[in-house]
């Protein structure tokens, strides 16, 4: 059996991006990931984005080196805000 790295969009990004679930073919930079999603649909997602790896929080220093292997789960979150 092939296990694959996916994504998992969160929140009203699953709205935003038509899906809320994605398989990815192969090893991806989560960098590459964020890029690719902001690139894509940049008037509807914002840049604050809580980036999960296997259900741990990523800093913005993580985003940069961390990447997505077999087996892995990375979640998108959109920060909430308003009153």
């Amino acid at each position: 059996m092939v296990w694959i790295p996916w994504i998992r969009y969160l929140g009203w990004l699953k709205e935003a991006v038509g899906t809320n679930e994605e398989f990815l073919p192969g090893s991806i930079k989560v960098s590459d990931i964020l890029s690719r999603l902001f690139n894509n649909k940049a008037s509807k997602v914002p840049r604050n984005i809580i980036v999960l790896l296997n259900g741990k929080s990523l800093s913005d220093e993580d985003v940069k080196s961390a990447v997505a292997k077999d087996q892995d789960l990375i979640e998108l979150l959109p920060v909430v805000s308003g009153g």
